[in-house]
Order: structure tokens, then C-alpha cells, then sequence
């Protein structure tokens, strides 16, 4: 076989692999998607019904002028993906698997860009080159490896964002027409996919315009000018009607930096959170030290080639930095860089030692993926240094990199039980406004799902016909001061709210379901 077809085929196997463990995961998983998903899952669905129903008129409307604080591509891709297969929790998530196609690619073809093959590589070096490596790590890592399995938006920016790079440094000095028009497009697409996607690009754009300057190469100015009106035409489609909603959402973000305590602007742990999580929670240690060594070795001897990584991995980490809220999940589209930083170093040693290392690294690439779909008690290991945990393999660090759980939180039967109005009083991971309001979306549209967890308002919660809310909160291990309120007041108007329907949860817990009588 030859060695290019042999390369393919090691990919595509990579791809089946990772995916079959994905859908195992997804179908084994019963716990209702948390709010940020579930919200995505329901703006997808806004966009699959109409035109399910061929209602063009009501599709444009919901794109133009229904609210929406995100860029569209994952909904619409989500969308058509229900049109052709219809709406499962697995065809909510499939969109990342175009995510993960793309990055094995992207990376892969960056990776042999930086690193060209030896014209005499036999076969098997050829599979163990350092793009296959990077591509294999980019999309094992601790992070990548959970965040396919969930409907966020940033699983599909990492793979646009890696794209665009590889699409950047094939442009190269920017004198060839077409390669710019095709950065400006995937660039412009990037932008739909979440807006924090120009973050990465800050930097190398700036490098970019002024090396041209310096050169005062007026082809190349062209070009990138070019390129970037192509991005701004693409992306502004979407943004102009929606600017307001982007705004709101970075006014939201810095309400909740205040409300979640972020640490103090310009503070050490304010700058140095991303480092921090980079190494420990997105990639863990072992990874983590396998970087700083690919980063020293690249720094001494392959400066000239590697820049753009440099400032790729910069560009993101300084760009969220200076965002008051911080989330493990902004940065994520930084590992690529990452992945092909850590393994610069693979070509420099001698051919005997080459393959092992890289095998090595395949191996405890899949043993990190693996790890975090499937962990096991067994597989926890982590130190402790000032405060600080060192993850060498360690699951169920944060909410979603856990086994398959059958959890019943009794979604269903819920929304089920009411119609009208239908206040959601709990904001836990598993039981919330944003999955009550998607399953009501689905399989109940005569439910309007209220979300009630914001400041108290007994005039809104008379304006409901019904309300859910947890019981024995005295027994609860998390209870938001909204809930007790909440109680209190429906213990209040005992005569107005009549318990309807008690629903068992996890942990000991229970839901009930309230039903607004009319006095007058």
C-alpha cells in the first residue's frame, strides 16, 4: 500500500475509533444536557422546525429576528443534520464529528507543512510523522476528548479556527489571489461559529499587515485587505441584525465575573489563570510537560518556522485573559498549536528512537481519550501542589468528563404533566430552565418553559400556571437563595399553589410540581 494511502487510511481509522466511542458514550448517557448545550440544542430545533415544515417565511425570521447571542453555524449545521436523520441526542452532537473529521485534517496537513516528510521515510515513519502525531493529540487531550460528546458551540470553533490556520499559512506571503479569498471565507464561516474566534487570529494578524508594511509588498496588502473583506462581508450577514444580542452577552459576561468571584483584574491568578488550566485541566501534566519540552526544543531551533504557532497560542491565552468571567472552554482552540508545538522536536531525533517515542505518544494519546469518555476510580491519578491539583490521568474533574450516567432527573414527566406557563425554580447542572425549556421545545410546544432563576418576582411567578421546584431543600447539598424564596413564598399562598405531581430525582431528591389556582 502506498505510503499516502496508508497515512489516510491510519486517519480514517483514528476517526472511526474516536467516533464509535462517542456514540457508545451518547447512548449510554441518560443525564439531561446542562444549559448551555441544551440551549444550543434549542436554538438548533428553532431552525429545524420551520423548514421541516417548508415554512421559508418563519426560517429567515427566526435567523434575522428572533434573539440570538451566538453565531449560527453549529445550529445550522445541527439543523440539517435533524432534517436528514431526525432529532436524537445523537444527532444533536453530530455536528462535532464534521468538527473532529476537520481537525484530524487541518492539523495533520499543518503538521506536514511544518514538518515535511523525508523524500526516502519508509511507510511506517511516514504514519508516525509529527502532523499525524500533533492531529492525534490535538483531538486526545483530556478536554477535546469530552467536549465532542456535548452540543457546545466550541468543539466546532477549535476545528474552524485550526482550518483557518492551515488555510493562513498556505496563503504564505499572501500573493495568491485565490488562497486569500479562501482564508476570507472559512475565516468568515469561523465568525459565525462563535464570535470569540477573531481572539486567535489578533495576533497573527498584526504580524502579518506589518511584515507586508515593513516589505511594502502592495500585493500582499491587497490580498490580506481582500481577505479581510471577504471575512467582514460572510460574518456582518448575521452580526448586523444580531449586535445588540452580541453586545448583551459580554455585558452578561461581566455581570457574571462578579457573581462567580473571579479573581481581581491584573492579579496573579487573574493572569495566569489560562496558563494554569492549560497544562492541568485541558491537557493534564504528563501532556502538559511534553509541551514545555516541545516548546524549549522549537524556541532554540525552529523559531523561523513555528512563529505562527507562537502567536496562535498567544493571540487566544492574552485575548480571554483580559475578559473579566474566565471558562476552561475559551481557550480550547489553542490545542492544536499546542499539540504541534509538543511534538516539533520528533523529526530532530534519530530514526531507531523516532518511532518508539511516537508510538509512545499515540498510545498515551488514546489511554488521555479514553480516560476521559470511560474514567475509572482505578485510572485517578493526581498530585496536590499549593493548592493546586496535578492531573495526570484523572475523570470527573468537571461536570462532563464522567462515565455514562442513568440518572433520572424526570425531565420528561414534567413537562408532561403541565401545559401553560411553566416556572422552572431548580439552575442545577442536571435540572434546569434551559432542559425543561428544550424537551417542553420538542415534545410539549403547549409548555412555555419561564426561567425563574434570576432576582425574585412574585408577580411573575402568579403569571404562571404552573411551577416546579425542589422539595426538602433542608436536606439538599446546593440550594440557591432563589429556591428558598421560592418555597418560602409558595408556603405562603398554600391556597393559590396546589402540589399536582411529586417527582423522585437522584440523590435522595424530590421535584414538585405546583398548579397556580384562580381566586377570583
Amino acid at each position: 500500500m502506498p505510503a499516502i494511502r496508508r497515512e489516510h487510511v491510519i486517519s480514517g481509522i483514528v476517526f472511526i475509533v474516536l467516533i464509535f466511542s462517542t456514540v457508545a458514550w451518547t447512548q449510554a448517557n441518560r443525564t439531561p444536557p446542562s444549559w448551555d448545550p441544551a440551549d444550543h440544542l434549542r436554538t438548533s430545533y428553532d431552525f429545524y422546525r420551520p423548514l421541516s415544515h417548508g415554512q421559508f417565511v418563519e426560517f429567515f425570521d427566526e435567523l434575522f429576528r428572533a434573539p440570538h447571542a451566538y453565531g449560527p453555524l453549529f445550529h445550522w449545521i445541527t439543523a440539517g443534520i435533524f432534517l436528514v436523520a431526525g432529532v436524537s441526542r445523537l444527532t444533536g452532537i453530530a455536528a462535532n464529528f464534521l468538527g473532529l473529521a476537520v481537525l484530524l485534517f487541518s492539523v495533520n496537513w499543518i503538521g506536514d507543512r511544518l514538518h515535511p516528510p523525508f523524500p526516502m521515510a519508509r511507510s511506517a515513519s511516514s504514519v508516525f510523522r509529527p502532523g499525524a502525531i500533533a492531529a492525534l493529540l490535538a483531538v486526545c487531550y483530556h478536554f477535546p476528548a469530552w467536549l465532542i460528546h456535548e452540543a457546545f458551540l466550541d468543539y466546532l470553533l477549535t476545528a474552524m479556527v485550526a482550518l483557518a490556520f492551515a488555510l493562513l499559512m498556505r496563503a504564505d506571503e499572501f500573493h495568491v489571489r485565490s488562497d486569500a479569498i479562501l482564508f476570507g471565507v472559512v475565516a468568515g464561516l469561523g465568525m459565525l461559529a462563535k464570535q470569540t474566534f477573531l481572539f486567535f487570529f489578533i495576533l497573527p494578524g498584526i504580524a502579518l499587515w506589518c511584515r507586508a508594511l515593513i516589505r511594502r509588498d502592495r500585493q500582499a496588502i491587497a490580498n490580506l485587505a481582500l481577505s479581510a473583506t471577504v471575512a467582514v462581508f460572510i460574518a456582518s450577514i448575521w452580526y448586523v441584525p444580531h449586535l445588540n444580542d452580541v453586545i448583551g452577552i459580554y455585558r452578561v459576561n461581566v455581570v457574571n465575573a462578579a457573581v462567580e468571584h473571579e479573581a481581581p483584574v491584573f492579579s496573579f491568578r487573574f493572569l495566569a489563570y489560562y496558563w494554569g488550566v492549560l497544562g492541568g485541566l485541558q491537557i493534564q501534566l504528563l501532556f502538559g510537560i511534553l509541551f514545555l519540552f516541545g516548546v524549549a526544543y522549537s524556541v532554540r531551533r525552529r523559531f523561523r518556522k513555528d512563529w505562527m504557532l507562537y502567536l496562535w497560542i498567544l493571540s487566544g491565552i492574552l485575548s480571554f485573559t483580559l475578559i473579566a468571567n474566565k471558562d476552561t472552554r475559551y481557550t480550547v482552540p489553542i490545542l492544536p498549536a499546542v499539540a504541534l508545538l509538543s511534538v516539533s522536536w520528533l523529526n530532530g531525533v534519530r530514526p531507531s528512537r523516532r518511532l518508539p517515542a511516537a508510538a509512545l505518544i499515540a498510545l498515551l494519546a488514546f489511554v488521555s481519550f479514553f480516560n476521559a469518555q470511560w474514567p475509572s476510580p482505578k485510572m485517578d491519578f493526581h498530585l496536590s501542589a499549593m493548592d493546586t491539583p496535578l492531573y495526570f490521568l484523572s475523570g470527573n474533574v468537571f461536570r462532563f468528563d464522567h462515565h455514562p450516567m442513568s440518572e433520572d432527573w424526570s425531565v420528561p414527566e414534567s413537562v408532561a404533566s403541565a401545559s401553560g406557563r411553566l416556572a422552572v425554580v431548580p439552575n442545577l447542572w442536571q435540572l434546569n430552565p434551559s432542559n425543561v425549556g428544550l424537551h417542553a421545545r420538542i415534545y410539549a410546544p403547549q409548555v412555555k418553559v419561564v426561567w425563574f432563576s434570576d432576582e425574585f418576582a412574585g408577580d411573575r411567578l402568579e403569571q404562571c400556571e404552573y411551577v416546579l421546584a425542589r422539595a426538602h431543600l433542608e436536606s439538599s447539598e446546593t440550594v440557591a437563595p432563589l429556591e428558598r424564596t421560592v418555597e418560602g413564598y409558595l408556603r405562603e399562598h398554600s391556597d393559590r399553589f396546589i402540589p399536582v405531581a411529586t417527582f423522585a430525582l437522584p440523590h435522595a431528591q424530590e421535584a414538585v410540581l405546583y398548579r397556580r389556582i384562580s381566586l377570583s
